[in-house]
Order: C-alpha cells, then sequence, then structure tokens
C-alpha cells in the first residue's frame, strides 16, 4: 500500500484551535501576524488549515497507487497528482491529449470542445431574410460541416423553401442535410430536409398540439346509423315443445313463423312396429338491432 507522509497538525478532538467564527473575523486573516505574541490557538489553527489540505493531496496522490513522500521533490508530487487525477477520475487517456484545433478537426485521438461540429454552440448564419436560398444553405452545411453533427441554427431563406424559427438540431450527411425543430410559439415539431439535387422537404409531427386535421366523413354511414340499420349478433330464445299422443293418428306439426327445428323426442315401438315422434321442440331466432334482441318474423 502507498503511503503519505504528508501529516495534519492538530486535528485532534481536543486540539487548541481558535474556533472557526473567530478565525475569519480575525484581523490577522489579512495580514498575517505582526509584531508582539501570536495565540498559539491561532497558530495551530493555521497551521492545521494549511497540513490538512497538504495531508488530503498527499492522500489522494498515495490512494492512485504513488508515495507521497515529504522530501522537498515538488516535480514529483506534480506528477504523481497529475497521474492521481487520470487514474482516480477515470479520464484514462484522454488526460493527455490534444484539443481539436478547428470546429471540422478530424485528427485522430483529439478531444472534442464546445463548437466542434456545432457541438454545444451554434451556426449563426443571420438574424433576418438571407439572400442565400434554402438549397444554398444545405449546400454550404454539406461543404462545411461534412459528415455527421449537430448544429444549432436560426435561419430563413430568401425564397421562403426554408425556415428555421427556433433552435433545433441539424444532422448533416455527405449529401444530404436534415433539420428537427419545436417551434416556440405552440410546441410543433417539424422536420425540414433536403439534399444534394434540390429537393427539399418540411414534414409535420402530429401530437398532442398538432392533431390531425378533421377529415370530410360526411358520405360515409354514422355509428347510430350502423346501430340501427345492420345486425351485430343472432342468438336462439326459449325452447318450446309440442307434444304429440301415441294414438296412431297422422298430425302435422308447424312452428310459429321465425323459428327453427331443434329437438325430436322419438318414441321407440317394439320390433316390427313403427315409431312414434312423441314432441316436436323448436326456438325462435333473434337478432340484435338499435340495441335490442328481436325475434325475428318469418313467412
Amino acid at each position: 500500500m502507498a503511503i503519505n507522509e504528508f501529516k495534519p497538525f492538530a486535528t485532534g478532538d481536543s486540539a487548541n484551535v481558535t474556533s472557526q467564527s473567530d478565525w475569519e473575523a480575525l484581523p490577522a486573516l489579512g495580514t498575517g501576524f505582526q509584531s508582539g505574541k501570536a495565540s498559539s490557538a491561532q497558530v495551530n489553527k493555521a497551521l492545521r488549515q494549511a497540513t490538512t489540505m497538504g495531508s488530503a493531496m498527499g492522500q489522494f496522490i498515495a490512494n492512485a497507487g504513488s508515495d507521497a513522500l515529504d522530501n522537498g521533490d515538488i516535480a514529483t508530487l506534480v506528477t504523481q497528482f497529475t497521474q492521481a487525477l487520470t487514474t482516480s477520475l477515470g479520464l484514462g487517456s484522454a488526460a493527455d491529449l490534444e484539443t481539436v484545433t478547428t470546429a471540422t478537426d478530424y485528427s485522430a485521438n483529439r478531444v472534442v470542445t464546445t463548437g466542434w461540429m456545432g457541438l454545444g454552440g451554434g451556426l449563426n448564419i443571420g438574424t433576418d431574410y438571407e439572400s442565400i436560398t434554402g438549397q444554398q444553405l444545405f449546400d454550404l452545411l454539406r461543404t462545411t460541416y461534412p459528415g455527421s453533427c449537430f448544429i444549432r441554427c436560426n435561419y430563413h431563406s430568401s425564397d421562403n423553401s426554408f425556415a428555421t424559427d427556433s433552435p433545433g438540431i441539424w444532422l448533416v450527411g455527405g449529401d444530404t442535410c436534415a433539420y428537427i425543430q419545436s417551434s416556440y410559439q405552440n410546441g410543433v415539431v417539424y422536420v425540414l430536409a433536403g439534399n444534394m439535387v434540390g429537393d427539399l422537404f418540411k414534414n409535420t409531427l402530429y401530437g398532442t398540439v398538432n392533431p390531425p386535421p378533421q377529415q370530410d366523413l360526411s358520405g360515409y354511414i354514422t355509428t347510430s346509423a350502423a346501430e340501427s340499420s345492420y345486425i351485430k349478433a343472432v342468438q336462439l330464445g326459449a325452447l318450446t315443445a309440442i307434444s304429440s299422443p301415441d294414438d296412431g293418428s297422422y298430425r302435422q306439426f308447424t312452428g310459429s313463423a321465425g323459428t327453427v327445428l331443434t329437438a325430436l323426442d322419438i318414441d321407440e315401438s317394439p320390433s316390427g312396429a313403427a315409431d312414434n315422434i312423441a314432441a316436436v321442440y323448436y326456438r325462435p331466432i333473434q337478432v340484435y338491432l338499435n340495441g335490442i334482441w328481436t325475434t325475428i318474423n318469418g313467412g
């Protein structure tokens, strides 16, 4: 385990030090101790403040795996502290890299900064109607900021073909550009796009603040009309039976209009004699129309 030789002074529970409020009100805090005797509590306070921070920095170095030695070697301590920052803050090799030099610097192993490819910054083309058209704006972005990037922009083309009244996000490709913005007036989101051959497109996204337009449905049947004109369901009603006495006579069974035969009772006679139909069962046909179950009238 790495060691830390920088120890804090007067940090015990009963340390003889001036209170913080008295220390902050001490006139000598700005001028230092002048002639005469300094209070031991005041001197201890000054020593504790300096040594506590020195010890904390030494421990930070030790926690990163290096010995923090009290040998007067300031250069080594600075190097160790820098290395500790890289290790403890998880910066890795990024702590030793150069930053980009321009807004379009593609050099390898460089750290980006605000403004690179529009990152965290903005492309201020103008504040009024511009002398270039929307297509010229797309060409400007494609050639000035090639590849994918994000740029905030306020712009209104001279031909009214393209306007970005509110800040948004640019997506710039090799041959195409797209801009996504939310209007500051009503929150409606627009997607504007263009390509190198001169095509410009604008799409409005529908949502709660911008619902789709109402369609003319006057030529279509309404829900209420459909409910009252079309059958939604069919079922069979209550069961009815017609009995037949076994007297050898002929009978014709006819159910009510709108009913269907559902069952027969057969009275099987002894061998050699004809079977007898003892009963006939039928049910009415019912339909669900206009919210009501109705028995149909058959002919």
